[in-house]
């Protein structure tokens, strides 16, 4: 029979190995969640660009009607 100060130290492991493998769970969603995002970023970027390029034509053409 297993001793109190053993039996404690037993549970506090098995809750500290219990608690490792949630977050190693959680790494992995973090993982794909970090993917996920680095692709809504590049699509967020190639729409700022889009945008940019169209106020920069719209600018454009006003100064030319200004100046005209």
């Amino acid at each position: 029979m297993l001793s109190d100060r053993t039996e404690k130290a037993r549970k506090r492991l098995e809750k500290a190995i219990a608690r490792l493998e949630g977050l190693s769970a959680e790494g992995g969603t973090m993982a794909a969640d970090d993917g996920n995002l680095k692709v809504e970023n590049a699509v967020l970027q190639e729409l700022t660009q889009s945008v940019s390029d169209r106020l920069d034509a719209t600018i454009s053409r006003v100064k030319g009607i200004l100046e005209s």
